[in-house]
């Protein structure tokens, strides 16, 4: 009887089923339905007040669609303009816009790859901009010749009675006025055409020479930026601007300042620039080249002849008129001091708060030099060669609160009259030789007087005086020893000194006075203590004396560098640093309390590190030390971050049970972990644990466990940072998705993702007894004659098969893509990084593809590379480019590779990568400098553990920027490359060899870069080239694809020359042939046929003579002269084609023959004789 029960049971399921499918059928039906209700679209309307870019054909079809807010109810309008509408704009009949898009738009951006001066004229003036406040333009450039904008290119916004800001920046303008019809006779030909103008921004343009008619129809101009240019003339009356305010002329080479070029009339002067009260020609992209310790003292006097040695100076004579003048900055800009206008420049500046007069060559201040009433609050004339001040100097500046006179050569500072104002003195790397006398500063809080050359200095009246910070550090090799006068011990007061730096200095009378005098008074509670020289030990300084002179209830830090002492205890109140590096005696350090960065690193004789129980320390840094295994790591020491390079203790080589569960542990509870230089690390099961299957762990807050499973997998936010630099392994970490029981509710399954990792041994290892061996060597002879028939069958098996496999191939990574998209989709949200977790500091750069800005995440400093979405209308493939450079990065690990942290999307929807801050920049601005006085820099900076400021240097500090985490791991061995190098030619070679073995890491993973140059190689403060910039990087197996697409494009129009186009990267409709930059492109790539390794190679050879020439590689300069005007990517071809390729000049530059010769190699017009990249980590290692 329960059988028709179980059939109608079955009947009713079945109806169930399908009235629910009739049910789902409606749903998805329904909303087609109504769609196919709905008008279809006009077009695809161009959308204001958005960030995205409107296409112009688009806009002047189907008009703009209104999207404005409450917020912003105006609209912004992006145009773009295609190569291909500015080759036709001769034939187009109209640039009329429809009201739509011209109404009520208050913020204007026309952006085209290249755009020509008419047709920017024909779009203003075909259309009523009368609301239009805000009008910015990329991409102005002359088709084949330098471009000349003149005024009336902007008539048509005469209406626009509301525009306040023009932004001109970054485009090829060559020079700027009136135009070439206009009266040679009228002196202003051009009528006031933008009376309403308050900001004009020229920056990143090709001006040269600034005259009368310049800025004629802009009279009314507040702000004008002329920063990165070329201007090297300013002629009479160039800049009468009676309503400027600022003027930034910085990274111009002047040569040339008319004494009239702010006035209208010599009589009156009191017309010149009435308003002006900022003006920057600062030089940002060198370093002051003088050195104080090197100057000559006995040549104050010298004749005009002087200023002659060190190239072109400015007359400052154009200065003596501008009296409204508030900030003065002319660093690096060099002076004419020799001139009679010296001594009165700053006669009638009555209204100056700040001079900025650093690195300009001065020698010798006249007592008239500043004015006799003067309002100046900060003076800054280091990097000069003064020697002394005038007597007046601070009885004229009786304002003066900071006063920087660090490299200069003076031996001793003389103050006569009372300056209460005087807040902060720097007198750091000078010849001093007494103890200055602050006593006629009674409010002086910071004296910096590091590398000194006092024997003995005196801090009786120091620490008993206003000041708050003292740096007094000397290099190792200096003697001086410090003493206080026990009569200052009595005084019955609490000395005001929060942060004291004695480094190097014999501080042993110091610490007994204060430790001895029965009736002292006198209380020191510093916040930061930094003192060790060679003689410190027990006896003389016992730690117990050097924790009385810190303050128990501050956020203390304390360093004791290159001491003798042989065991240290972490004084009870220190809390956020404890730097002991360096000492050589060193076998226990004692830690009571919590610490967040305790460095020991290079204590070669350190095994113990004792912490009280409930204590930890976040950072640890035991590079270079004997710390054993059994020490707790990452559990209490090193909690969040652990370096352990070159540990030297033999237990960690014996490959037991406790080193892997060590490294384990590490990579289960910290951050980063850097084992990197360590010969023990020699086993992939160190990292990768031997098991029938993977270990994971799983990437979430809540706790998993595996579907027949009872333990909880461990699990963790985001994955660590694994270091393993000059190691014989490697690892790349490997996400997947996974069904996981919930610990929580163990019937909930839920798909998370997890990662684990995949270890081999580095190339020229194989695996023998479960540990990386290196290969056997074999005599190259024999090893032909053995092959030689193989060779022969293999390349006939190749031919035949190639085809096959290679379609199969692509054909099986398109449909795993596939069937794996979601899962893709989770693994890439494993690198995401929110945009609110970055702290953005600054913007450093843009490129082809965004913007990069300098950041913070997670304390550590990152560059943080923002893809532009105007940028992505150029081009269709560029958000691919951008998500290549992703991939890519995901899975590169390489010390000659740029470090990738994660990526994500900014507010307004633009993808962006979080990349390593490199310290130094690119390579192309550091071949701008000159590399003998860069290293010099470095070697001291390291030799002598300083910074620029006198700050202490901890595993966080690197010379002249903020750490990136490369730097914060560079363990003691490689920082001292700086100082290995002992020539400017060998430091060359080392950048090179860098840029090859990351090239050869890269063609190792079957890719190509594509965009090979010194602009897309980063130097970090070690001294580490780094390969950046994977927007190009493609696929080896696609290139021919790729090649196809690339040589459609060689039929659009050429590029007119400039050195500036050259040397960027083109993308997109910009392309005329290959993707890459045109003066580093191989023949084959300019001409658009099938290219592969050898072409970055080429570029490669490129490199090599712009490093050995420190020049731009312009092979159309070099050949056609700086008056050539054409086509840029078909004379670049005609020039390869003909065997041209750049000189070397021996009566510049004194290059080996052997480099020549490696160089002709790599520019060869035979892909076949360029040799690979690993044959060039040789070549350099050989040379």
């Amino acid at each position: 009887m329960s059988l028709p029960c179980r059939a109608t049971s079955g009947r009713l399921r079945l109806a169930r089923r399908r009235v629910s499918l009739c049910v789902s059928a409606l749903c998805l039906l329904l909303p087609l339905l109504l769609l196919l209700m709905i008008p279809p679209a006009q077009g695809d309307h161009c959308r204001l007040s958005t960030n995205a870019a409107c296409n112009i054909d688009v806009a002047l079809k189907d008009g703009c669609e209104e999207t404005a807010t409450s917020e912003n109810p105006n609209g912004n309008l992006t145009l773009l303009i295609p190569a291909d509408d500015t080759e036709s704009a001769g034939s187009r009949t109209t640039w009329t816009l429809p009201p739509s898009c011209v109404d009520n738009i208050i913020e204007l951006n026309i952006r085209a790859p290249y755009l020509e001066s008419s047709i920017l004229e024909h779009l203003l003036s075909n259309n009523s901009w009368r609301n239009l406040q805000t009008l910015t333009v990329r991409g102005l450039s002359g088709r084949h010749e330098d471009l000349h904008l003149p005024w009336t290119t902007f008539s048509g916004l005469n209406m626009a009675q509301g525009l306040h800001t023009l932004d001109l920046a970054n485009n090829n303008i060559h020079s700027i006025g009136r135009s070439n019809t206009d009266d040679e006779e009228v002196p202003q030909a051009t009528p006031h055409l933008l009376r309403s103008l308050r900001h004009l921004d020229l920056s990143g343009n090709e001006l040269t020479t600034l005259d009368a008619h310049t800025f004629g129809p802009v009279p009314n101009v507040a702000a004008l930026v002329l920063r990165d240019n070329r201007v090297s003339c300013i002629q009479a009356h160039a800049l009468i601007l009676n309503q400027l305010e600022t003027l930034d002329l910085a990274n111009n080479p002047l040569e040339v300042v008319d004494q009239l070029a702010f006035c209208e009339h010599v009589s009156n002067a009191r017309t010149c620039a009435p308003r002006l009260h900022t003006l920057i020609t600062d030089i940002t992209n060198t370093e002051p080249a003088s050195n104080a310790n090197n100057n000559n003292n006995d040549d104050d006097d010298d004749d005009d002849d002087d200023d002659a040695d060190d190239g072109p100076a400015v007359n400052p004579g154009f200065l003596c008129r501008l009296f409204s003048l508030q900030y003065l900055s002319m660093r690096n800009t060099r002076l004419a001091t020799a001139h009679h206008h010296t001594k009165f420049i700053l006669e009638h500046m009555t209204l100056l708060q700040v001079l900025n007069l650093a690195g300009t060559g001065i020698r010798v201040l006249p007592d008239a030099f500043f004015p006799s009433s003067s309002n100046l609050t900060t003076v800054d004339l280091s990097f000069n060669r003064l020697s002394h001040l005038p007597s007046s100097f601070f009885s004229r500046l009786s304002n003066i609160s900071v006063l920087n006179l660090r490299n200069n050569s003076f031996a001793s500072l003389n103050v006569a009259a009372v300056v209460p104002s005087l807040t902060r003195l720097d007198i750091s790397n000078n010849q001093l030789t007494c103890t200055p006398n602050i006593k006629h500063m009674p409010n002086l809080t910071t004296l910096l007087l590091q590398r000194h050359q006092i024997a003995t200095l005196n801090l009786t009246s120091l620490l008993t005086s206003s000041l708050t910070i003292l740096r007094a550090s000397v290099k190792r090799d200096t003697t001086s020893k410090a003493i206080i006068a026990e009569s200052a011990l009595l005084l019955n007061t609490t000395s005001s000194l929060q942060t004291l730096d004695l480094r190097n200095v014999n501080i042993a009378q110091v610490t007994k006075a204060f430790n001895s005098t029965q009736k002292r008074a006198l209380e020191l509670k510093l916040h930061n203590l930094y003192l060790g020289w060679r003689g410190m030990h027990e006896d003389n300084v016992p730690m117990e004396h050097v924790c009385t002179l810190l303050d128990p209830l501050a956020k203390t830090e304390l360093g004791i560098t290159y001491t003798s002492y042989s065991d240290i205890a972490v004084c009870d109140g220190v809390s956020s640093t404890a730097i002991l590096s360096h000492n050589s005696n060193l076998t226990t350090v004692r830690i009571a309390n919590d610490l967040n960065e305790l460095d020991v690193s290079d204590c070669e004789q350190l095994t113990t590190l004792h912490v009280s129980e409930g204590a930890a320390v976040n950072v640890l840094d035991i590079t270079g030390t004997s710390v054993h295994p059994n020490t707790p790591l990452c559990t209490s020491l090193g909690t969040r971050f652990l370096i352990a390079r070159r540990l030297k203790s033999k237990d960690w080589a014996s490959g037991s049970d406790s080193v892997r569960g060590v490294v384990q542990t590490c990579l289960g509870q910290v951050k980063l972990l850097d084992v990197s230089n360590n010969n023990w690390v020699n086993r992939p099961a160190l990292i990768q644990p031997d098991a029938p299957s993977p270990s994971l762990t799983v990437l979430s807050n809540a706790k998993y466990r595996l579907l027949n499973a009872d333990t909880a997998l461990p699990s963790r936010n985001l994955p660590p940072v694994l270091q393993l630099a000059k190691t014989r392994i490697e690892c790349n970490l490997e996400l997947s998705s996974h069904d996981l029981r919930s610990d929580i509710d163990p019937f909930v399954i839920d798909t998370v993702l997890a990662y684990t990792y995949k270890c081999t041994c580095i190339r020229g290892y194989k695996m023998a007894n479960a540990e990386c061996v290196q290969k056997p060597s074999h005599n190259v002879t024999v090893i032909a004659g053995s092959v030689a028939a193989g060779i022969l069958l293999g390349v006939v098996i190749a031919v035949m098969s190639r085809h096959y496999r290679l379609r199969t191939h692509v054909n099986l990574q398109k449909r795993l893509l596939l069937e794996r998209d979601e899962e893709v989709l989770a693994l890439k949200r494993a690198w995401e990084i929110d945009y609110d977790e970055l702290r953005m500091i600054k913007r450093v750069a843009a490129g082809a593809f965004g913007v990069v800005f300098k950041a913070e995440w997670d304390t550590v400093m990152v560059a943080v590379k923002v893809l532009q979405q105007g940028v992505m209308m150029f081009d269709e493939t560029t958000v691919q480019e951008f998500e290549k450079e992703v991939d890519f990065l995901q899975r590169t690990r390489h010390p000659n590779v740029v470090r990738f942290f994660g990526a994500g999307t900014d507010p307004n929807g633009s993808p962006f990568l979080v990349l390593e801050f490199v310290t130094m920049g690119s390579l192309k601005d550091l071949l701008g400098q000159n590399l003998a006085v860069v290293l010099h820099e470095v070697r001291e900076a390291w030799g002598g553990e300083h910074d620029e400021e006198g700050e202490h240097m901890t595993m966080f500090d690197v010379p002249g920027d903020e750490v990136t985490l490369v730097d914060m791991t560079a363990d003691k061995a490689t920082r001292a490359r700086a100082l290995e190098t002992t020539s400017v030619w060998d430091f060359k070679l080392q950048l090179l060899r860098d840029v090859a073995s990351g090239m050869a890491f890269i063609h190792s993973l079957d890719q190509l870069h594509r965009d090979l140059k010194s602009g897309n190689v980063l130097v970090s403060a070690n001294l580490r080239a780094k390969i950046t910039d994977f927007g190009s990087i493609r696929q080896c197996l696609t290139r021919k694809t790729a090649t196809l697409r690339e040589r459609s494009m060689s039929v659009r129009p050429d590029a007119p020359y400039s050195q500036k186009a050259g040397m960027t990267t083109m993308v997109g409709e910009m392309l005329t042939a290959g993707v890459g930059t045109p003066l580093y492109m191989a023949p084959e790539v300019l001409l658009g046929n099938e290219y592969d390794f050898a072409a970055d190679v080429f570029s490669f050879g490129v490199l090599m003579w712009e490093v050995g020439m420190q020049q731009t590689p312009d092979l159309i300069l070099q050949e056609k002269g700086p008056g050539f005007r054409g086509p840029m990517m078909a004379t670049l071809t005609v020039l390869l084609g003909e065997g041209k390729r750049l000189r070397y000049e021996d009566a510049v530059r004194n290059v080996p023959e052997w480099f020549k010769a490696l160089t002709a190699l790599c520019v060869s017009q035979s892909r076949k004789e360029r040799p690979k990249f690993s044959q060039l980590v040789d070549a350099f290692a050989t040379n």
